[in-house]
């Protein structure tokens, strides 16, 4: 097994790890900023919704550098961020399911995953790394 289809095996799982990583370091900051008096509590679920966001993408993004499949692999992440995302509150608390909130974060999730996977960072240096080893 060569090098590169070992290391693609655990990419979206990887990758859903360091969302999830992401995702606590943005909010952590929102709440020290409220905390703290600098932002308000009233917009906090289009704030959360847009760390999630934004940590999705480049985790899927970063995982998948120089990928053929990187916007499937990138779903995939962003589901398995999702499914994590949802599981914990839902075995804490089986009686308060909000189905919308629910929606909303497999949504974001799979969007942003698709958005990021497709992106593909490897293939934009691709030129670059030919022109470094011609010159040396």
């Amino acid at each position: 097994m060569s090098a590169s289809k070992s290391k693609g095996k655990g990419r979206a799982l990887t990758g859903a790890v360091l969302a999830i990583a992401l995702t606590a370091v943005l909010c952590g900051i929102y709440a020290l900023l409220v905390k703290n008096g600098k932002c308000t509590q009233e917009h906090s679920d289009i704030v959360i919704s847009a760390a999630m966001a934004l940590s999705v993408l480049i985790a899927s993004a970063v995982s998948n550098i120089g990928q053929r499949r990187g916007g499937l692999y990138g779903l995939a992440l962003g589901l398995i961020y999702a499914a994590a995302l949802v599981a914990v509150p839902l075995f804490a608390y089986p009686t308060e399911v909000n189905w919308l909130r629910i929606i909303r974060i497999f949504a974001v999730s799979a969007v942003s995953g698709l958005i990021g996977g497709s992106i593909n960072l490897g293939k934009s240096n691709k030129n670059f790394h030919k022109g470094r080893k011609k010159r040396a």
